[in-house]
Parts: structure tokens; C-alpha cells; sequence
């Protein structure tokens, strides 16, 4: 593999509105209030994680298909203009479909290697999903959805993250 490579693990999210719950320090014999807005707002979030770097490149959009799928690939071809990039992603339903197909026979430089089913566990971009979520979503008491968005995508660009996916691979 060439040294100008570049590495990266992708996955999805979505981001709600309604807080997601995680351990909370509170006084003894009080209860958390917690709002619920009832509003089904989200936002799908596109991740790949340079692995040999940390950094984070990301898309938001609101739904996961092929074609945003496809403008995730073609962000990611401008970003490492004249690099190759090895991409490990899941088996999603909108990885593997025609336009995805066809769209690869028309990009060479870009090469993708599925993870094994069902081992989220392997993808480093699932810890970068799970430490953004304790940083900005789990307990939010954010009243504007934007305004969360806007954070999460925040938290993901300027946070390099620890990732040691290729320790296993060295020789």
C-alpha cells in the first residue's frame, strides 16, 4: 500500500432531539427533571475517521440512502484530492445498491472493504459516534435542534480522536 494512502472507517448516526439518558450525578433523594418535546426531529450524520490521523470528516443530511451516500464519497474524493483512499465501512443496505456499484466502476482511486456483519465493535468510527454523544447529546438541555446539530458536527471536526485500528496490522 502506498504511504499516501489514506485510511478511513465510515459509519452513519442519527441524531434526535429528544435527549438520550446516561449516568448523571444528582443530591440524594432529587429527581432529574428531563424534557420531552415530543418533536421527532433528526439528523443523519456521515462519519469517517482518518485512522492514522484521528481526524474526523463528516456529512450531515436527513436520510441515509445511496445518493447521500454517493456525495459523502464524492466530499471525501475532494478533501484527499489525488490520493487513494481505502474506505472500511458495514454492509448498510445503501453500500452495496447499483448506484453504488456503478459509481466505484467510475472511481478508482477509491476502494472499499466491508467490515464483517454484525461487528460494529470493529469500527473505530462507532467510539467516535459514542464519545460524541457523551460530549454533546446524552442529557442535553439544548431547546433549539440546530443549535444541537450544530454542536455535534462541531464536536466531531475539532476533536482529534485516539483511534488504534492499524496497531493490530503492524509487522
Amino acid at each position: 500500500m502506498a504511504e499516501d494512502t489514506v485510511i478511513l472507517a465510515e459509519d452513519e448516526a442519527l441524531l434526535k432531539f429528544e435527549a438520550t439518558m446516561a449516568s448523571v450525578w444528582y443530591p440524594k433523594g432529587e429527581q432529574p427533571e428531563i424534557l420531552v418535546t415530543g418533536e421527532r426531529k433528526r439528523k443523519s450524520f456521515y462519519g469517517a475517521i482518518d485512522v492514522k490521523t484521528g481526524k474526523e470528516q463528516v456529512y450531515v443530511c436527513d436520510r441515509q440512502n445511496q445518493g447521500e451516500t454517493i456525495i459523502l464519497l464524492d466530499q471525501l474524493k475532494k478533501v484527499y484530492l489525488g490520493r487513494k483512499i481505502l474506505l472500511f465501512w458495514d454492509n448498510a443496505p445503501w453500500h452495496r445498491g447499483k448506484k453504488i456499484k456503478r459509481y466505484l466502476r467510475k472511481n478508482k482511486d477509491l476502494e472499499l472493504v466491508p467490515f464483517p456483519a454484525y461487528s460494529p465493535d470493529l469500527n473505530p468510527q462507532e467510539h467516535v459516534w459514542k464519545e460524541a454523544r457523551r460530549n454533546v447529546s446524552h442529557n442535553h438541555e439544548s431547546e433549539d435542534f440546530e443549535e444541537l446539530v450544530s454542536a455535534f458536527q462541531n464536536y466531531l471536526t475539532t476533536t482529534t480522536f485516539s483511534c488504534n485500528f492499524l496497531e493490530k496490522y503492524k509487522v
